[in-house]
């Protein structure tokens, strides 16, 4: 894919069968590790790849991982992205033109807003895999996913893409939110669910988000705040109250306007065995100079 810029002129990378372009810093072989071109709407092709996996390797992970959240997101009941949606976005005050999903894993926030409102929206994450996983969700109707069934057995499971309204634009794009290649103050909405409680660097990424904000536009942030050291280093731990937390927002440039504390949601491990977390969510706006 080449650059927007006629007179950049540079090709970059796309996901292997896909169009969806690389655009990362630094050694993109690191993050190349987290993909696999496999197709998501065909089981056969994902119980073919799954099969050739290790039991505990890192790519036997990285797919149950990775199937773990597209059940959660397409395949139970009301996901943690349709209720962030209606608690928070439902009425804006603004039009909402062009939006950012960063850190948005298999799409399911980016496929929720794309059924509600005529915007554009670019969902960006580094995992190459769980961007294959958005843009066949986003092609539906069935999605093939990962399940760890008994034991270290992992089986495809087919998922019903619930059939929803295709009012907005989807681009997906693999890139680090640590230093994104999105334009400052473009976005009239930010999105970051599940992100800076896993980030290695979260002031980075949360400063990288709020940059995207526009003037008078919004951040929605939502984490359980679950900070351990296998993600993050506790000296990168960021705030640990609401106080301190609309503190830091505000360091920013954006004011906290509503904030909900009791968003639960559920991950399988198998069918038995389920995490269960409750996100603290913050809607914030960017401040301008007659606001």
């Amino acid at each position: 894919m080449r650059c927007s810029n006629l007179e950049c002129g540079h090709v970059f990378l796309t996901l292997d069968g896909t169009d969806i372009p690389v655009v990362l810093p630094g050694a993109v072989e690191s993050f190349l590790a987290l993909d696999a071109p496999v197709d998501f709407c065909d089981a056969d092709a994902v119980d073919g790849w799954i099969a050739s996996l290790e039991p505990g390797s890192i790519g036997w992970e990285l797919a149950l991982r990775t199937g773990m959240y597209g059940v959660s997101h397409y395949g139970e009941g009301q996901s943690l992205s349709r209720r962030l949606y209606e608690r928070f976005l439902r009425d804006l005050p603004i039009q909402l033109n062009l939006v950012a999903d960063v850190g948005c894993g298999v799409g399911g926030f980016s496929h929720v807003m794309a059924s509600r409102s005529a915007c554009d929206i670019v969902g960006l994450d580094a995992s190459g895999l769980a961007l294959r996983m958005a843009m066949a969700a986003w092609s539906g109707p069935e999605l093939s996913v990962p399940e760890l069934q008994l034991g270290t057995q992992l089986r495809a499971r087919r998922l019903a893409v619930p059939t929803t309204p295709r009012l907005g634009r989807i681009s997906w794009l693999c890139a680090d939110i640590h230093n994104p290649p999105l334009m400052a103050e473009a976005f009239d909405l930010v999105v970051a669910i599940n992100l800076i409680d896993s980030s290695p660097s979260p002031a980075i990424a949360l400063g990288q988000a709020a940059a995207m904000v526009r003037p008078g536009g919004y951040l929605l942030l939502a984490q359980p705040d679950a900070w351990n050291t296998h993600a993050t280093p506790a000296s990168q731990w960021l705030a640990s109250s609401d106080d301190t937390w609309d503190g830091l927002l505000a360091e920013y440039g954006l004011e906290t306007v509503d904030r909900d504390d009791g968003f639960d949601w559920e991950l399988a491990r198998t069918p038995r065995y389920r995490f269960r977390y409750v996100s603290h969510a913050r809607l914030a706006r960017r401040v301008t100079t007659t606001s």
